[in-house]
């Protein structure tokens, strides 16, 4: 029978100390990253999304970004970055 655990998904604002390292982990894999706290007009970014495993440890994230929609000049909230830690 399979191992089953729950990951759980939360806002960064629910463990702030967490999002150094996930964001050191994004600079890691692709170099340069989005500010999380952006805002263009009337559109701001979320904050980034942490995932976690069984025992409250990170093990990745997702983050946001703004940038004009296609076709049109218009601004819109876009996925930046996806992660999840190797071993998971």
């Amino acid at each position: 029978m399979a191992e089953t655990f729950m990951t759980l998904i939360v806002n960064s604002n629910e463990r702030p100390h967490m999002l150094s390292q996930l964001c050191d982990w994004f600079v890691q894999e692709w170099g340069e990253l989005d500010p999380f706290d952006v805002r263009h007009g009337h559109v701001k970014t979320p904050s980034p999304l942490i995932a976690l495993d069984e025992k409250k440890e990170l093990i990745g994230g997702l983050a946001f970004t703004i940038a004009a929609k296609p076709r049109i000049d218009e601004k819109a909230i876009w996925i930046n970055a996806l992660l999840v830690a190797p071993k998971h």
